[in-house]
């Protein structure tokens, strides 16, 4: 049994609606060249081992995080912050994020006092930030991306978006078939010293094993999906029908390059898993309202 610490924790909403919207535009269009990075170098073997808690979606949010604050700090962007309010000094994103989360005592860096370059063309003036503060900003923000305090950072932003996303199915079936595409593929090379390293987790090439699904992660989709069936609505709770029985439902199947992970399931009713075999089809979009 989880300790209480581990069950609750902190939600800040630092940019929290603008992650989760660019998550779920690259999860539901993806753009393979903004997302190329993520799976350079086999990054696609990050997603194989079975029922990680650092699941799919955590793992998406973060790179999408770093590529958002990798944009934010390169001396556009500027956060005021000292205790004289008429003459406020200015540091960049990252530093006040790192302040706000506890992960820093102080800010570290403030953004030099270069004024920004006029550019007039006929009746227009436009104002660019001067190349130094641009250098001088993306230089520290480097150097503190290589910190584990920004590791830790990322990893609390991770948990907060996961935690207003886990309930968009769409979103995760999208994501899933987005990351089916390159589980697929997985297998095919004949190199020993590959293999090696995905074997374990495969049924044939492209396709992971079965595995007995946690009770941790039955009981976050039961609660997330409220006991009822997503797709027929179906009351599972088994409190006013005893012949209900829950199935825990991938929802892009293994066969189709589907994870083990918790958010690839669902919670389907008997018949309507059944139905569904090891076919692609969309998740529902119906939630019960709240009140």
């Amino acid at each position: 049994m989880s300790s209480d610490k581990t069950q609750w924790f902190d939600h800040n909403y630092y940019s929290t609606y603008r992650i989760a919207s660019r998550v779920q535009r690259l999860a539901l269009c993806p753009d393979y060249r903004y997302l190329e990075a993520l799976m350079l170098d086999d990054g696609i073997f990050e997603f194989l081992p079975h029922w990680q808690k650092d699941s799919a979606l955590h793992k998406f949010i973060r790179y999408i995080a770093d590529e958002i604050m990798e944009s934010d700090n390169s001396g556009d962007r500027a956060v005021l912050f000292g205790a004289d309010m008429m003459k406020p000094k200015k540091t960049i994103p990252v530093e006040a994020a790192l302040v706000a989360y506890g992960l820093r005592e102080k800010i570290s860096f403030e953004i030099p006092d270069i004024p920004p370059t006029a550019h007039t063309e006929g009746n227009l003036t436009r104002f660019e930030t001067a190349v130094e503060v641009h250098d001088a900003c993306y230089e520290h923000f480097l150097e503190v991306r290589l910190s584990q305090a920004y590791e830790d950072f990322l990893k609390k932003i991770s948990k907060e978006v996961f935690y207003v996303m886990f309930t968009n199915r769409v979103t995760l079936q999208a994501l899933h078939e987005y990351l089916s595409r390159y589980v697929m593929g997985v297998g095919h090379d004949t190199e020993e010293s590959q293999s090696s390293r995905y074997r374990k987790y495969l049924e044939r090439p492209g396709a992971i094993k079965r595995t007995k699904v946690p009770k941790w992660v039955q009981r976050a989709i039961y609660f997330r999906d409220r006991g009822m069936c997503t797709k027929c609505g179906r009351d599972l709770t088994g409190l006013v029908n005893r012949f209900s029985s829950e199935n825990f439902d991938h929802m892009i199947p293994l066969a189709r390059g589907g994870l083990n992970d918790v958010t690839n399931i669902q919670l389907l009713c008997s018949g309507c898993n059944n139905s569904k075999s090891d076919k692609f089809q969309l998740s529902s979009s119906r939630y019960q309202d709240w009140y």
